[in-house]
């Protein structure tokens, strides 16, 4: 069959996950972090989970949210407060670490009507657990965001809300061969979840195993068996698959596709540790690998980027 792939193109000779040595033979990778989008305004703090990994026995990613203050303001009680002055910088009774600037009194008895964290210099607290009780807390002045020692306010209470600070990965997991989704509650919306980059790359393929239901992207090659067939573990199970110029596959078929720098896409037919048979995939009229028409052309091949007619094959 020619000269064989090189093992370490295959995943499952990574070690898993940083937290257990179950998923120990798993490829892909783990969750590295996370991005926030919408950071919701809420008092029950968000949860969320990512979705399973796509290569069978990986390990399922997990996280947590850390918030912050977001608004706060007067709990009904507005005449309750006396002598606010506006800068005044405010801390809240059970809410850590938090400060909040007053930005508009009463013209009557300097109650606060309104309060903001905007230019007060200091943060709005960090929070892996929320307060139990977050409305009818009582204010308490420590300065003036203008200098001094703020007013001589006093009797105010508010109700706060909290927002997304940040994500906290508890377990980056394994197995992973596209980032995973997830639907946090309380209105918050992550951009982008990104994938770390310490396992070995691997090859990356579509398979339909004999014993599946229906082709699966993402897994692993076990072994080589030749080079067209392969012992390959996706996550409906392990099985040997043929590999095809194809894009839909039937049971006991795999496909894996490669690019040039053109962005051109074939379909690889055979695979040895240095040539790549391919197969057109995309319009021919821009492929950078000459390919007869209705043939086949050997080509170098790489995980890391195309050059010439070297083409790439995805990894994961």
């Amino acid at each position: 069959m020619g000269r064989p792939i090189k093992k370490k193109f295959f995943g499952n000779l990574n070690t898993g996950s940083g937290s257990t040595s179950a998923d120990n033979g798993i490829g892909g990778e783990g969750v590295a972090s996370v991005v926030l989008n919408a950071t919701g305004n809420y008092t029950t703090r968000p949860t969320f989970v990512f979705t399973a990994p796509q290569i069978k026995g990986g390990v399922t990613a997990t996280g947590t949210i850390t918030s912050e203050a977001s608004t706060a303001a007067p709990d009904g009680t507005l005449l309750n407060g006396v002598n606010y002055v506006v800068g005044d910088l405010v801390t809240f009774a059970g809410v850590t670490g938090t400060v909040g600037r007053v930005a508009t009194v009463g013209s009557g008895q300097g109650e606060i009507q309104t309060i903001d964290f905007v230019g007060t210099g200091t943060n709005r607290g960090s929070f892996t657990t929320l307060p139990t009780n977050k409305t009818g807390l009582a204010v308490t002045v420590t300065g003036n965001v203008y200098g001094g020692g703020g007013s001589t306010g006093t009797g105010q209470t508010v109700a706060i809300t909290f927002r997304a600070k940040d994500v906290v990965i508890t377990e980056a997991g394994s197995g992973y061969s596209a980032a995973p989704t997830s639907t946090p509650t309380q209105s918050v919306t992550f951009t982008s979840v990104a994938l770390t980059s310490t396992q070995q790359d691997a090859i990356s393929f579509t398979s339909y195993l004999t014993t599946g239901s229906n082709a699966v992207t993402g897994g692993d090659i076990i072994k080589q068996e030749s080079s067209r067939r392969y012992l390959v573990r996706n996550s409906e199970g392990t099985g040997q698959c043929k590999l095809v110029a194809a894009g839909t596959l039937a049971a006991g078929q795999m496909s894996i596709i490669a690019t040039d720098h053109g962005g051109a896409t074939y379909y690889v037919t055979k695979l040895t540790a240095r040539k790549a048979n391919l197969v057109n995939r995309t319009n021919t009229s821009t492929a950078l690998v000459s390919i007869p028409t209705g043939g086949t052309s050997a080509s170098g091949w790489t995980l890391g980027a195309a050059t010439g007619t070297v083409v790439t094959i995805a990894s994961v």
